[in-house]
């Protein structure tokens, strides 16, 4: 799941909201972190299904059968949760509400948050959002871009947490010390 090429990395989590763009050489050119408007827009999209009453297959195959994509606020996910809510009242079929989810909540992200940076030529996307295929066309439609996505995509926020705290370890255990684990426990 690593792919030295990728030079750009859209990630969409439930709490936050990130975009980084590398150079050839693999280091970060630009990279910015949402934790305001729009953070939470994996997190609000999770909140929409529920009260529609789909789980994440039956967004997807719902939102890849729709014929149309009604329009929805992409300025901020509360918007469009309010617009969702009016397809659902006038009577919209469950399909298009839910391109429409899909659409709009991605639209946010893309053009309110990475909004007409630069980006490079092999994208990579990750982040609970983007494990379905719904929201990576939402993407690649709001981005003109041509998206990849690797298996396990949801987890590599983990991960590469993961890996800095191996790192950290084993750099303190080459200084002959010994790491002092802090972590008291899941019932704190």
């Amino acid at each position: 799941f690593f792919n030295k090429d990728v030079d750009t990395i859209f990630e969409c989590g439930g709490q936050d909201a990130k975009f980084t763009v590398f150079n050839p050489d693999g280091t970060v050119k630009k990279a910015k972190m949402n934790l305001s408007c729009m953070a939470g827009t994996g997190q609000s999209m999770k909140n929409m299904l529920d009260m529609l009453g789909l789980d994440f297959r039956t967004f997807r195959d719902y939102a890849l059968a729709a014929k149309r994509t009604p329009v929805s606020d992409e300025m901020c996910a509360i918007f469009t949760e309010a617009d969702i809510l009016k397809l659902v009242a006038l009577g919209f079929p469950i399909e298009e509400v839910a391109a429409a989810t899909a659409y709009g909540f991605m639209g946010g992200y893309s053009n309110k948050f990475v909004g007409n940076e630069k980006f490079g030529s092999l994208a990579s996307a990750q982040g609970g959002p983007f494990k379905g295929l719904e929201c990576l066309a939402a993407l690649a439609l709001h981005t003109g871009a041509e998206i990849h996505a690797f298996p396990h995509r949801q987890l590599f926020g983990a991960m590469g947490a993961a890996l800095v705290a191996f790192n950290r370890v084993n750099s303190i255990l080459k200084g002959g010390e010994s790491p002092v684990c802090r972590f008291r426990g899941f019932g704190v």
